[in-house]
């Protein structure tokens, strides 16, 4: 579904679209959706839990502070939407958008979770605005990982992710500007 919400968004695309995609009927659908707008519910729903559970998990992984940065980013583009979908949702899903929000600020509070304690063992300048800074992060990630965005630059994710970190991150590092970067 992700390759059809990507070329058409998600109210363009038809239920036609999604059977001949899956080699299924849409009677097969219905079965298991009353009407297009549950579908999109689902699917978006679905997304936007799997990035809050992948969220939870780097936060409780061993990497250090960067590192779980650079994974929150990433996660970013794993459980996606295009940036253009996501203009669609506020407009016509306004539950969804809510969530959206919701898991926006749950990144942007383990982002800033990461800084604070970066900052505290002085990893970071001490006049650092820690909250502009992550929500810094999470935006430019957010533009980053669009596939468009991507394709029209000619750039892998892990390029542009390993820019975001060195462009705006690094700006403010005390040391070691040339640690190693995830994956």
């Amino acid at each position: 579904m992700e390759e059809i919400v990507a070329k058409s968004g998600l109210k363009n695309f038809t239920m036609s679209q999604i059977a001949t995609t899956l080699h299924i009927s849409k009677k097969t659908i219905y079965k298991y959706f009353k009407n297009k707008d549950e579908l999109i519910k689902d699917y978006v729903g679905e997304i936007f839990e799997s990035n809050s559970f992948e969220l939870d998990k780097i936060m409780n992984s061993d990497s250090d502070d960067f590192g779980k940065i650079y994974a929150i980013l990433k996660i970013t583009h794993k459980y996606r939407l295009p940036v253009s979908s996501l203009n669609e949702i506020k407009v016509s899903y306004p539950d969804l958008w809510n969530d959206f929000i919701s898991l926006k600020e749950k990144n942007i509070s383990c982002i800033f979770e990461l800084l604070e304690h970066a900052k505290k063992i002085g990893k970071l300048k001490e006049d650092t605005n820690l909250r502009v800074l992550a929500k810094l992060l999470i935006k430019v990630g957010i533009l980053v990982t669009d596939p468009k965005f991507l394709n029209d630059n000619e750039i892998s994710l892990k390029d542009a992710l390993n820019a975001i970190i060195k462009g705006i991150l690094y700006g403010i590092v005390n040391d070691n500007r040339n640690e190693q970067l995830g994956e």
